[in-house]
């Protein structure tokens, strides 16, 4: 079984060829949209002391909106 780790997100295995269908189509339809909101939220939290845990949040949720198939948030 091939586990590849990041910090952030972690697949559970590769992807099959259905899912890697449907993660582009989710990407090509929606995943890039939520993913650049969430980026910018991200930013926008980051600004202030207290809002850097919510803003890292942000982030963590704009990786897994570019590949929500096969993946979890750690």
């Amino acid at each position: 079984e091939n586990d590849r780790q990041h910090p952030l997100v972690s697949l559970r295995r590769p992807y099959r060829r259905t899912e890697l269908g449907a993660g582009i189509l989710w990407l090509l339809l929606s995943g890039m949209e939520m993913a650049l909101g969430y980026v910018i939220l991200g930013c926008l939290w980051c600004v202030t002391i207290v809002g850097v845990p919510v803003g890292l949040q942000c982030f963590k949720m704009a990786r897994l909106a570019l590949m929500p198939f096969g993946a979890s948030v750690v």
